[in-house]
């Protein structure tokens, strides 16, 4: 959703407009991201509504109590909606770097590809949680864990909070290196 939120921003020119109206690109970003905080936050209160009610219809169906209560609940439903927001702005800040759509889009396929692949392996290879496993989309579903909330388990990975610090780290990282660079290049020049 980030990457869909300033790449079509360069795919219709209308950044240009925006910078033209607003020079001060610091701005122009901040006022981006809270839209984008928005529209997120939107999207989730409207899927935690909706898992709510369908919670409620399986429960009542099945006569059987929910395995978490209320509080675990919206526990997860808070550290989801974190993540959500998080690789949000981790898609935004790919996307205002990049400026393609496709290419933006290729990028994250090939971080979350990649990833997926390397995590695994070096977790097998030594038998503990690597350097590598501090990537930002493993990061993601070591925050939300729901296995460690069910069962009192945790599966091999980071700890829910260590990796919510951990991704906040990334795209703060990342955020701040866009911003420097969008500070820098010349939007308004390019055709």
């Amino acid at each position: 959703m980030g990457i869909l939120t300033i790449t079509s921003e360069y795919r219709h020119d209308s950044i240009s407009v925006v910078i033209q109206l607003e020079p001060r690109r610091l701005r122009v970003i901040a006022e981006k991201l809270v839209a984008l905080t928005v529209a997120i936050t939107l999207i989730a209160v409207s899927l935690m509504i909706i898992s709510a009610i369908a919670l409620q219809i399986g429960s009542s169906i099945t006569q059987t109590p929910l395995a978490m209560n209320a509080g675990e609940l919206v526990t997860s439903w808070l550290a989801s909606w974190l993540v959500f927001l998080l690789l949000g702005y981790f898609g935004f800040a790919i996307g205002l770097l990049l400026h393609g759509q496709l290419l933006s889009i290729s990028v994250l396929f090939a971080i979350t590809f990649i990833e997926s692949i390397l995590r695994p392996v070096s977790i097998f290879i030594f038998g503990r949680v690597t350097a590598l496993a501090a990537m930002p989309f493993g990061l993601a579903k070591d925050v939300t864990n729901h296995t460690s909330i069910l069962t009192g388990q945790r599966q091999i990975g980071f700890s829910p909070m260590m990796a919510f610090l951990l991704l906040s780290i990334w795209v703060a990282g990342l955020l701040l290196i866009t911003t420097w660079v969008f500070q820098r290049r010349d939007v308004l020049g390019r055709a």
